[in-house]
């Protein structure tokens, strides 16, 4: 009976994790996304592995939000090969990129994995300060996952950042910020 509660709730994990993110819902569900799984996990008294492996779907499917949000700022790079900040900036071919390592993609899970992922991506040709903001926006996505994996699944600041992220709010701004070397806009307060 253990085993099938097991089974069962990493599936709706999964369930809830990849369709509610997958198509923008997580905002209206809150830290509700995944109470009834909770619920029934609290019964069985489970070890912090087995929790672990239980949440890894949804867990993942938190990594793929947090990397298309980095992926949509990244294609709104600039590159202006007039100006001297951009003139060797080459962006990657994103299609054969998603392609090559569409199960890396998939599969975030550990924060090591989430920065090889976005290193995979970054545009060729930046400039130290450039390379510089990039890592902090990289540090920034990352420590997100790192509280979401602490907490266990999606917290208020993914949440916020969800929501930002669905309707492109600050996109621009942060590959601009990347761009010209500058830090990287803080976003709103969640508390």
């Amino acid at each position: 009976m253990r085993r099938l509660s097991l089974l069962v709730a990493k599936a709706g994990y999964g369930t809830s994790g990849i369709t509610t993110m997958a198509f923008g819902g997580v905002q209206g569900s809150g830290n509700g996304l995944t109470k009834d799984f909770d619920d029934l996990l609290a019964t069985l008294k489970l070890t912090k592995a087995e929790m672990a492996e239980v949440r890894q779907p949804l867990m993942r499917a938190i990594a793929y939000r947090i990397y298309a949000r980095f992926l949509s700022v990244i294609q709104s790079f600039p590159t202006l090969p007039d100006d001297e900040r951009g003139k060797n900036i080459v962006p990657k071919d994103i299609a054969t990129l998603m392609n090559s390592m569409q199960f890396s993609v998939l599969n975030i899970d550990t924060e090591d994995d989430m920065r090889k992922l976005f290193a995979a991506f970054l545009p060729d040709g930046l400039l130290p300060d450039q390379r510089k903001a990039a890592g902090k926006y990289v540090d920034q996505l990352v420590s997100l996952y790192k509280d979401c994996k602490k907490a266990g699944g999606p917290t208020p600041d993914f949440l916020a950042f969800e929501t930002r992220s669905i309707a492109n709010v600050g996109t621009g701004e942060t590959a601009r910020a990347i761009y010209d070397g500058a830090p990287i806009p803080e976003p709103e307060p969640t508390r």
